[in-house]
């Protein structure tokens, strides 16, 4: 045994040392201004990466761990800059590469459980769940439970689960896996933070973000003792915190929370990777949903700028912040910008390949509406109304989308002068977001808000 762990030693050494040489000598060489030509323009990171990896197959042909392992980190750089599908390219490289190795070989097992998790990301969950549950079987056999690889895996599988709406379901089950990974691996560790900040998420997304507060303090706590006060997943914890902050009423702490997770992260890896974009929508989103419409329309304009210049004008990531852009203009007075950015976004949303989620076209669609209520345009706003309750149709009843779009049907009701009927189907839509979240969620703050204006109340609930 002692031979073999020792043999076992001396091979992760020289695989160690092999992969720091290829990331010296053709990763970083490749960026080295000193290499180029005068007047060649410096490198991109795509570049040298795609530099880096020809290399790989011939130089490691015989070295199927080492060129699985560099498949794996060279496709997990270029997921941090959102290229998924060249990261997916890769991580398929590796799998052809692994099929030398061993089934139970952990490089292997590793290879298929990142692949599964960039997979997940792309919401592909049957394609990573057929990969990770007998990955599962077979390492717990192999390694046992408690072991940190096992653990993790476990955890991807876990997120897959909820994310696809499960979150309540799975909720119980990701506090258990954060008591286990305490008990196996002590407190603070990574895995538990993260079971818990996805426990938070799944609380906000169910539209009690106030119930998930505690669970994203925890899960900060846990992430910034394991890895540090700036780690990407410590700061998705500290933005959730924040959110969670909101939702009891504490604006003034949730946006320096937010503003705080954004600036350390964007100080850390600059303001082009996914992780500094998402919080940056973060921020623009919160300080749009206390009403700070003014510092929340730079925040998100400049996103829209980052997002298309990484994915391309057309991709879908840049609808989100453009409908957050277009409520912050729209809350401006900025009617006629508000209403270019949403016909921007509907244009992408109608040049996808595939069908886009009809909760984010609804949301889109009703900000349209609004925007075309605010400018007069009555006809134009009550068609998109009606096309918009035609797709909304597809949601269930509850939808939190739903229930927000007939909130601009009431809005609607009332510029055609049926105040009594509007302020009727207020009320009913209250009424039922009320069953489901707090009277400071955005979304019911704007009906209730709408019907402070209908009534001449002052306050209306905000």
């Amino acid at each position: 045994m002692a031979e073999s762990a020792l043999a076992e030693a001396r091979r992760e050494g020289a695989r160690s040392e092999a992969i720091n040489r290829f990331m010296h000598e053709d990763l970083l060489e490749a960026a080295n201004p000193l290499r180029r030509a005068p007047g060649t323009p410096e490198a991109t990171v795509s570049e040298v990466l795609e530099a880096a990896q020809l290399h790989v197959g011939t130089r490691f042909s015989n070295e199927p761990e080492i060129a699985v392992s560099l498949y794996v980190t060279l496709a997990s750089l270029r997921t941090e800059f959102g290229q998924y599908d060249e990261a997916e390219a890769l991580y398929s490289q590796a799998a052809d590469a692994a099929q030398s190795l061993p089934a139970d070989d952990h490089i292997r097992m590793n290879a298929d459980a990142q692949r599964a998790a960039l997979l997940i990301s792309r919401q592909r969950y049957e394609e990573a769940e057929a990969l990770l549950e007998p990955l599962l079987s077979r390492a717990s056999a192999i390694l046992g439970a408690d072991h940190p690889s096992v653990l993790r895996w476990r955890l991807t599988w876990l997120e897959s689960r909820s994310r696809q709406g499960f979150e309540q379901a799975y909720a119980a089950d990701l506090e258990s896996f954060a008591d286990d990974a305490d008990r196996a691996l002590g407190a603070p560790n990574a895995l538990a933070g993260e079971a818990r900040l996805l426990v938070a998420h799944g609380r906000r997304s169910g539209g009690a973000p106030e119930l998930g507060a505690a669970m994203a303090e925890r899960a900060h706590a846990d992430l910034a003792g394991s890895l540090g006060e700036d780690h990407p997943f410590t700061l998705k914890a500290l933005a959730a915190h924040a959110h969670g902050l909101m939702a009891q009423g504490e604006d003034d702490r949730a946006v320096e929370a937010m503003a705080t997770a954004y600036r350390l992260q964007r100080a850390r890896f600059g303001p082009l990777v996914i992780d500094s974009m998402f919080l940056q929508n973060e921020l623009g989103f919160m300080l749009g949903a206390i009403e700070r419409y003014a510092q929340a329309e730079p925040v998100l304009e400049e996103l829209v700028a980052f997002r298309a210049q990484v994915w391309g004008e057309h991709a879908i990531h840049v609808v989100p912040p453009l409908s957050n852009l277009a409520n912050a203009r729209m809350q401006l007075g900025k009617y006629q910008l508000a209403l270019t950015d949403l016909e921007r976004a509907l244009e992408v949303l109608d040049q996808l390949e595939d069908a886009p989620p009809a909760p984010m076209v609804v949301i889109v669609m009703r900000g349209r509406v609004d925007t075309l209520r605010m400018l007069g345009r009555l006809t134009e706003a009550a068609e998109q109304l009606d096309a918009a309750e035609a797709l909304a149709g597809s949601l269930p009843e509850q939808d939190l989308r739903r229930l927000a779009l007939a909130g601009a049907r009431a809005r609607m009701m009332d510029a055609q002068g049926q105040r009594v009927e509007a302020l009727a189907l207020l009320e009913e839509t209250i009424a039922a977001m009320r069953e489901q979240i707090n009277d400071r969620n955005p979304m019911l703050r704007t009906l209730l808000a709408d019907r402070a204006g209908m009534t001449g109340e002052h306050g209306g609930g905000l």
